[in-house]
């Protein structure tokens, strides 16, 4: 049985030595919410939920463990920084690895629920791994996220090959933004221009010429951000 509830109450313990009350409004302010922070830094956020999963999960848990405890974790969470900590453990690199497309539906409703930049940013990092084990599929969801009505979900498809360098399939980024050029939500704007500008590390005479080829369509925030190292 996965370590749910023991899982919710070390970290919580954890966390309480770390917490910094004036360090929290800081953290609320800079995030705009009004959910409940504690204070922690990124830091001892990481090295909590590091050492709490190690010890309760272990190197290699199942992967309906690792998500049933993600999702128990977030379920139940009193703190932004415990709906964080549920995002970073399904992220941190020795469990990311484990990760299929099977954990699909667990980061949509994330995606959905989390709906703010700094939770859906952190959950692209377990794609690469969710799409390794089934490229077809994985690239046919993001195609369909690409033109969902949630504009998180739309986000997430856009910058779901994020750090995937050369190997990233042009095809795919292509179908994700194309739906969403014209789009004036600031959060889809930015990951079209965030998308275009990290591929342009790797290859920037194609980017410059697709920025050139739908610059009429982009919204002038893509455009900046794409170009924005070139």
């Amino acid at each position: 049985m996965a370590p749910t509830e023991s899982f919710l109450t070390e970290l919580r313990a954890g966390f309480q030595r770390f917490a910094d009350p004036e360090r929290a409004k800081g953290q609320q302010a800079y995030l705009k919410t009004l959910e409940p922070m504690l204070g922690i830094t990124n830091g001892d956020l990481r090295s909590v939920v590091n050492a709490v999963s190690l010890e309760l999960l272990g190197r290699r848990p199942g992967l309906a463990d690792l998500l049933a405890v993600t999702e128990y974790t977030w379920a139940h969470a009193q703190s932004r920084d415990e709906r964080s900590a549920a995002i970073f453990l399904l992220a941190l690199p020795r469990y990311a690895r484990l990760v299929t497309f099977d954990a699909m539906p667990l980061i949509r409703q994330l995606v959905v629920e989390g709906a703010w930049w700094d939770l859906v940013d952190a959950l692209v990092k377990v794609q690469p791994y969710a799409r390794a084990s089934a490229p077809a599929e994985s690239d046919a969801l993001m195609r369909a996220w690409a033109v969902d009505e949630n504009f998180w979900i739309r986000r997430y498809a856009i910058i779901s090959q994020l750090g995937t360098k050369s190997d990233l399939d042009k095809d795919l980024l292509v179908d994700c933004i194309l739906p969403n050029l014209a789009d004036r939500e600031f959060f889809v704007a930015k990951a079209i221009g965030w998308a275009l500008r990290d591929h342009a590390r790797h290859d920037p005479e194609w980017v410059r010429a697709f920025v050139a080829l739908h610059e009429r369509r982009m919204q002038p925030l893509s455009r900046r951000e794409a170009l924005k190292h070139l």
